[in-house]
């Protein structure tokens, strides 16, 4: 999307050139492609499934494997490598890595581990005064659990803060589209009634 705040404003103004990605994916192959690029992360998951630059990295903010190997697709056909969609790389750290000598089995993509964290963060910016939880929507009296985190196996976690802290709200940021919002929702309340009936 369009939408700014200070992080998208320093990439925009570091960066060469910034392309927003349309919705429908054959026009976004089209776009990425015409930009002929060096390389390119896997921020989408089916762009890679077409090859659009010459080396395609997946980070850690994908939490597992992709499986869409272009070494592997160039073993099984014998084609070219520019012929073949598919991550060549996933960047991730012997931080994050159970057996860092054998982390390679269990990603499609060639491995590339760092030795840190692998990430920078800026110092926070400092809230605005006079805002308060009414100006976002939450609850004046509570403690307040914000958790960016929807999988399933989170849910006995959320339901453990709300049985331990009877004064707690957990707050979920809303999904793109409301149906997933709604799914979430649904799912969490059968489980928190389910666990703790009288919450």
């Amino acid at each position: 999307g369009t939408n700014t705040d200070e992080v998208t404003n320093r990439i925009r103004t570091s960066a060469d050139t910034v392309v927003y990605l349309p919705k429908r994916l054959d026009a976004s192959m089209r776009l990425v492609a015409a930009q002929d690029l060096e390389g390119m992360d896997g921020a989408a998951y089916f762009l890679p499934f077409s090859r659009l630059a010459k080396r395609t990295v997946q980070f850690w903010g994908h939490a597992v494997t992709s499986g869409i190997s272009n070494f592997d697709a160039q073993a099984a056909t014998g084609a070219e490598s520019h012929m073949l969609g598919g991550i060549d790389y996933f960047v991730s750290s012997v931080m994050f890595e159970r057996d860092a000598a054998s982390a390679q089995r269990r990603y499609s993509e060639r491995l590339y581990l760092m030795q840190g964290l692998t990430t920078y963060f800026y110092p926070p910016i400092a809230p605005k005064k006079g805002l308060s939880r009414s100006n976002f929507g939450l609850p004046i009296d509570g403690n307040i659990y914000l958790c960016p985190q929807i999988h399933p196996d989170f849910d006995a976690m959320v339901v453990a803060i709300l049985d331990r802290d009877r004064h707690a709200h957990v707050v979920f940021p809303v999904a793109q589209r409301a149906a997933w919002t709604q799914q979430t929702s649904a799912r969490l309340s059968a489980r928190i009634i389910e666990t703790i009936p009288n919450k």
